[in-house]
Parts: structure tokens; sequence; C-alpha cells
């Protein structure tokens, strides 16, 4: 009986385990930007995991000068304070996170945490500050429901 209870909870924790939300890596993701003109700047920007969920939404965000033919990205900008908005079009509820280098594992790109409350169409924008002025870029992205796993319980 012993030796089963011990399986019976080592089955439920592989199971938990199985259902826990996967840790991401920092940066990479979705592209949903690319060298989008931010004023004088130009960024790119990437969110995980590649469908957005009401939850943790983390966004990875590159900001460069442009190129001398105005039209790519040139040298990136690493002095620059970014800020991340959602906006919920539901409910017009905003949520900001400062986005930073500190802890990006890729010290060229700027990265934030958003935490999403809200289902439906959700118009994120992300603003640049920085040595050439301020610029603001967005795109819009459909948030669906929190993903739920219903696991029965066994128990004999």
């Amino acid at each position: 009986m012993k030796h089963a209870r011990t399986l019976l909870v080592l089955a439920l924790s592989l199971l938990g385990l199985a259902a826990a939300r996967p840790a991401w890596a920092h940066g990479g993701g979705t592209l949903r930007l690319a060298n989008a003109e931010a004023g004088p700047y130009r960024v790119s920007v990437w969110t995980e995991p590649d469908v957005t969920r009401v939850g943790e939404v983390h966004v990875t965000v590159g900001v460069a000068e442009p190129a001398p033919n105005g039209q790519d990205a040139g040298p990136p900008v690493l002095d620059a304070a970014v800020a991340v908005t959602a906006v919920s079009g539901a409910g017009g509820r905003a949520m900001t996170a400062e986005a930073s280098r500190a802890d990006a594992s890729n010290k060229l790109f700027y990265e934030a945490d958003v935490v999403l409350r809200e289902t439906g169409p959700t118009r994120f924008e992300v603003r640049v500050s920085g040595p050439l002025g301020a610029g603001m870029a967005g795109f819009e992205v459909e948030v669906l429901p929190a993903a739920t796993t219903n696991v029965p319980l066994l128990v004999g």
C-alpha cells in the first residue's frame, strides 16, 4: 500500500510538472514588429508565449538608430528608456512595464513582463526615449483566456 501511494504521488507530481507553464528563455518569441519606425528609432518587438493569453507576457524589444538609407536598422541604442504598455480594447485597462537590459540574456535587447488581465483585442505600445528623441510604435494581438489543465484525480 505504501509503495502504491508513493507511485501515485510521483505520478501526480510528474503530471503537475507537465501541466506547468514552461519557463521562457528571455529573448525571442513571436516577431510582432520588425524595424518599425518609432520616432527617430527603429524597433523590433517579440512576445512570448506564441499564443497571447491572460497572464504574463514576456516582451523583448530591440532599439536601433535608423540606417543611412532610412529604411533599415542601424547600430543598437543601448541607453534608451523603454516602456511597454498593453491596452485592452474591451475595458481600456492599461498595464505598463518598464523594459530593461539588466536581466536580458542578450544585453542588446530590452525586456519586460506585462501581466494581461482581460481577453479580447489588445494594443501593445512600445515607447522609446533616448539621445535622439522619443517615439512610439505599436501592434495589436487577440488575448485568449488563460490556459487551464484539468487533470482528473484518481485515488482508489
